[in-house]
């Protein structure tokens, strides 16, 4: 579980983190390859502050109601995600894309 004393750039009160290292039902799965994370929020208005912190292995990319609100290709780093201007009233649609990327070592690096 990752918690903010391991990431203090996230400027969050600790009170508010939660966490867990999710990945796909087969465990690591192939190279170049995605996995897809959907979630239903209802809301009853708009928030005023909305944000998500998440990354992932190796890249990261956020929908909201189908558009692209950024990415993260620092699997090591968690990204803050700013949510608010892109939620509405009713159903938000919320899906993550966590791509496994192919990053081959050069010679002089392997163990």
């Amino acid at each position: 579980m990752l918690t903010l004393e391991e990431m203090p750039r996230l400027d969050i009160p600790a009170a508010y983190w939660r966490g867990n290292w999710v990945w796909n039902q087969n465990g690591f799965g192939p190279l170049n390859t995605n996995v897809w994370f959907h979630r239903e929020i209802e809301l009853d208005q708009t928030p005023e502050e909305a944000a998500l912190v998440a990354t992932g292995d190796d890249i990261l990319e956020v929908f909201i109601n189908g558009k692209s609100i950024g990415q993260n290709d620092n699997w090591a780093e968690a990204r803050r995600f700013a949510l608010d201007g892109h939620l509405k009233p009713g159903k938000n649609s919320l899906v993550l894309r966590g791509h496994k990327a192919y990053l081959p070592r050069p010679a002089h690096c392997a163990h």
